[in-house]
């Protein structure tokens, strides 16, 4: 999302508020957010603008539109409905309705973005009491409707733990493909070349957003569902449900990867700085680690390689 569509993207959750009754005039949040940039107070005097413009159209028309959003939510299937209207009306003012009364009728009830950086983020909770973990250098935008809770991710690692819906159903949006969950825990790893989806707890359901949302399998307890987007190809296998997103909690586990990989990995959680000789950093290591037992493994290392490790407070050498 690009900083002016973040902009509008505001906007029209601040107009939503004000749509629900709620007194802008006295919110100290809203004044500090269009006194902080011109670009708000701009962008939602038009937004503001745009809302009456709909809003004075033919009350027939509305009643229409809304009928027909409520039916679908999708603007796709909206196309019988702008055959009716292009004639009196400009195919960019049905799109503004649309859009509009999405927003509008399907209130949104909570928008928030958050970001994990260079450190795993456990231990967000939503307002439905759902709970999320995000690996180091991944984002999600989620955005709660009477109807749905949507999240988008973009790229990057994350665990949900759903809290079970049925009239809301819980959606996580890649670039890709969609996840949907009335109520489960799964992992959801999102990179250039792999998309996987493991389950842990419940059942989800995965479908192809190029193919109009068409379901692509159901993956359920202990099982893991691998797309690759360059061949295509979609692989389903077992695995241990418990294993599951051990990287929450600092548990790796590793199969002939560099040190240089698994202290990137370490250094998710722990705020220290480790230097290796070059030589050391392309040296392999296979097993399990819990990167809470640094100093086991530390003291096991030279044991498996011949290195030589000196240790302080805030720092490591290995060489």
């Amino acid at each position: 999302m690009s900083i002016q569509e973040n902009i509008q993207h505001q906007a029209r959750l601040w107009l939503s508020k004000e749509s629900e009754g709620e007194n802008l005039q006295t919110d100290s949040t809203f004044f500090a957010w269009i006194a902080c940039d011109a670009r708000h107070h701009e962008a939602f005097q038009d937004e503001k603008k745009l809302l009456q413009e709909v809003h004075a159209l033919p009350q027939a028309f509305l009643d229409d539109l809304k009928r027909e959003v409520r039916q679908t939510r999708e603007v796709r299937n909206t196309k019988p409905l702008f055959l009716r209207y292009v004639a009196p009306l400009a195919v960019a003012a049905c799109t503004l309705c649309v859009v509009y009364f999405t927003l509008f009728y399907d209130h949104i009830t909570f928008s928030e973005q958050y970001v994990a950086t260079t450190k795993v983020h456990n231990d967000i909770f939503l307002p439905d009491t759902s709970k999320i973990a995000l690996d180091a250098n991944t984002s999600i935008d989620v955005t709660y409707f009477k109807s749905k809770r949507l999240v988008k991710l973009s790229r990057g690692k994350a665990i949900f733990d759903v809290f079970p819906n049925q009239t809301a159903p819980f959606i996580i949006q890649t670039d890709r493909v969609n996840i949907k969950v009335l109520g489960t825990k799964f992992e959801v790893i999102n990179f250039e070349n792999i998309l996987q989806v493991n389950v842990q707890e419940g059942k989800v359901e995965v479908s192809a957003r190029d193919q109009n949302d068409k379901p692509i399998a159901f993956v359920t307890k202990g099982e893991s569902l691998s797309f690759n987007p360059v061949t295509q190809r979609i692989d389903l296998q077992k695995i241990n449900a418990q294993k599951v997103g051990e990287w929450q909690q600092g548990k790796y586990t590793f199969y002939q990867a560099s040190l240089k990989e698994v202290f990137n990995e370490f250094a998710k959680h722990l705020d220290i700085t480790v230097y290796l000789d070059t030589r050391v950093a392309s040296l392999p290591i296979s097993g399990n680690f819990d990167v809470h037992r640094l100093d086991a493994f530390l003291d096991a290392l030279p044991l498996i390689h011949p290195v030589m490790i000196e240790k302080s407070a805030t720092k490591i050498v290995i060489k």
